[in-house]
């Protein structure tokens, strides 16, 4: 609130400075008082704070090693990549298996005259799909068409291009797919089945002006089109053993394995090899360790408290030192933790040496941080991996034991950690509120000093004036006699 001031006109006292003094006093140790509680509040809700992103990220690794599949899952190679993939679809057994691809499945392709364009007018083209199947060799073959459905497309007036054909045959969605090549000197219809596989030949019958695009391979095609691609199944060789199939993703030839053909290379014999992959395991479980110790580390240096060596130190103090919130929840998670490496240490078959670290492969150490072998983990991951799944996983399994643990803490409705922080909070806001209340009080109080002192420096310039009658007049009264 704004306020006119001055300092005193007629005793010449100075108000101003007294006010200022006086304000001074009054507001300095309670603005002191509610500073420290504010830096207090904020400090810890700042702990707090990085507590609970700690605390969260060893969470997601808990929840990361409850998985089954960590402990079963397998790997695949394929001795050479660029002719199929593999990746393991199901649970298959280790082992390694023998691939030849002979062809792969494609689906059929024609293509307009590569020298003449041709004609384009009003008409209808009929689709027919089906497979074509050829018997005999060299000059007795004999390719026959055998149809399973068919599609008529229309081009109406006016529409006399190849693009209007292409899009008149795009925009049906029939099973079939148009665009245009230019070679270089015209413009080259192809037509391509979406489909792969032997059934999804087909044969075209048109009729007006698309008469010209009437395609049949089975009596030997047309001088407006040609064949590009046959309609094929993929084919290969698995053990030893043939087998065709519609498409180039083939997930039923070896048990578990998806096969991902690229390339066809008759002659040339692929490895396939599945081996247990226990990587995302030991990923799993050294993250875990890695998190478990960041977060005990936070939790003791915010807790920690160092003496002074000599006069001339100060002790030093972590901002949570003597907080009970945070000695239970390092008690929890200790507590929880030990019961889990108790269990895995008795899945890996070892027992504690006197250190507590160097047989066990996984032990918490005196530091209170954990120590991992993973040479031994590497062990027990390949010889007990299933003891180790039924253990850590599942819903009474190590890791939702632990998550437990931390959800008792960090729940958004009924955590310690969240309760915590709202109240500091809470307590935040009421400093706020006893601020703006100790400024209004200041203001009133300021009011009331300046109220006074100009009552005081009214009635000191009237003394002052009485003062100086009574001096004049005795000065008068000397001087007459």
């Amino acid at each position: 609130m704004a306020t006119i001031t001055s300092s005193g006109i007629g005793s010449g006292l100075d108000i101003e400075s007294l006010v200022t003094q006086l304000m001074t006093a009054e507001r300095t140790v309670p603005e002191k008082l509610i500073a420290a509680k504010e830096t207090s509040a904020q400090t810890k809700l700042s702990a707090y704070g990085q507590i609970t992103s700690a605390l969260n990220a060893f969470k997601s690794s808990m929840a990361t090693l409850n998985n089954a599949s960590l402990f079963t899952s397998m790997k695949t190679t394929v001795s050479d990549s660029s002719v199929m993939t593999a990746t393991a679809s199901g649970t298959p057994k280790a082992g390694s298996y023998s691939v030849e691809v002979l062809q792969m499945a494609q689906g059929q392709r024609v293509v307009s005259n590569a020298t003449t364009a041709p004609t384009v007018a009003a008409g209808t083209l009929t689709f027919n799909f089906g497979t074509y199947e050829t018997t005999g060799t060299g000059d007795d073959a004999v390719t026959t068409f055998t149809g399973t459905s068919s599609q008529t497309i229309t081009l109406p007036e006016g529409k006399t291009s190849l693009s209007d054909l292409r899009d008149a045959i795009n925009s049906a969605g029939i099973g079939v797919t148009a665009s245009i090549v230019n070679n270089g000197k015209i413009d080259q219809l192809v037509i391509a089945s979406t489909a792969e596989g032997a059934t999804s030949g087909f044969t075209m019958s048109g009729t007006d002006g698309l008469a010209g695009f009437s395609y049949d391979t089975s009596t030997g095609g047309t001088s407006t089109l040609s064949t590009l691609d046959a309609a094929q199944d993929a084919k290969l060789k698995v053990g030893g053993i043939e087998i065709s199939r519609s498409t180039n993703v083939i997930d039923d030839a070896i048990e578990g394995l998806t096969l991902n053909l690229l390339d066809s290379k008759p002659g040339t014999t692929l490895r396939v090899s599945v081996s247990n992959d226990r990587e995302a395991a030991k990923t799993a479980i050294t993250d875990m360790v890695t998190k478990y110790n960041e977060a005990m580390t936070l939790l003791q240096n915010l807790t920690s408290y160092t003496p002074a060596e000599s006069d001339d130190e100060e002790a030093v103090s972590g901002t949570l030192v003597g907080d009970g919130t945070t000695r239970n929840l390092m008690r929890a998670l200790r507590s929880t933790m030990s019961e889990g490496i108790s269990g895995l240490g008795k899945i890996l078959g070892m027992s504690l040496d006197d250190d507590g670290k160097a047989s066990l492969g996984i032990a918490i150490g005196s530091d209170g941080m954990i120590t991992l072998d993973t040479g031994k983990l590497d062990t027990a991951l390949a010889n007990s991996s299933a003891d180790l799944s039924s253990f850590l996983t599942g819903t009474s399994g190590f890791a939702s034991r632990m998550q437990t643990t931390l959800n008792g803490y960090l729940d958004s409705t009924t955590g310690v950690l969240t309760a915590r922080t709202k109240s500091l909070d809470n307590q935040i806001d009421d400093l706020a509120d006893q601020r703006t209340k100790l400024e209004a009080r200041m203001e009133i109080l300021e009011t009331r000093y300046r109220a006074q002192f100009t009552a005081m420096d009214s009635t000191l310039a009237s003394l002052n004036t009485s003062s100086s009658y009574i001096t004049q007049l005795m000065n008068s009264l000397s001087s007459s006699s």
